[in-house]
């Protein structure tokens, strides 16, 4: 177990479950009696990033996992989250917080800023989220995805689809 320190400042961290990383396992060699199968090419060198529980606010630790290869890595998060204790882990790994508070804003429940006066006519968009990022925890499935050399992107986690359960 571990910690990762949030603020410089106040020293404030969070604790970390396990981090555990396992080589990929090779794929599976075809079976001696599928002699049409074509080779498979060789999977790339990679390592899987276990999942790791991180307290961010919710009732439960949101889990983060990922796979890393010599063409880039992706990474899983999900749970119950207070957004800003997300974007503040985000600014302590930078490579975690690329790109989140766009995803963040565009997920993230619209609340009034309550420290904004509202009499009088409405101001000039200014290209902000016309939301704050409150401190209700939310669900959030999301993952990241980057090529070597290029922008992170996060992205909503599409949901699984439904499996069929065959009866014999």
């Amino acid at each position: 177990m571990g910690s990762i320190e949030i603020d410089r400042l106040t020293h404030r961290s969070i604790r970390l479950g396990d981090v555990l990383l396992r080589s990929t396992p090779p794929p599976a060699a075809p079976s001696a009696r599928s002699h049409l199968a074509p080779p498979a090419a060789p999977a790339p060198d990679g390592f899987d990033l276990l999942p790791v529980t991180l307290p961010l606010g919710g009732k439960l630790p949101a889990t983060l996992e990922g796979h890393v290869d010599d063409t880039g890595y992706t990474l899983h998060l999900t749970g119950t989250v207070i957004s800003s204790q997300l974007l503040e882990l985000g600014n302590a790994v930078p490579q975690l917080g690329e790109g989140l508070r766009e995803l963040l804003d565009k997920i993230a429940p619209a609340a009034p800023d309550s420290t904004t006066p509202s009499p009088g006519p409405s101001p000039e968009p200014s290209g902000e989220p016309d939301h704050v990022l409150t401190s209700v925890p939310i669900h959030i499935d999301i993952t990241a995805t980057r090529a070597w050399g290029s922008p992170q992107i996060w992205r909503e986690t599409p949901p699984s689809a439904p499996s069929r359960h065959r009866r014999k």
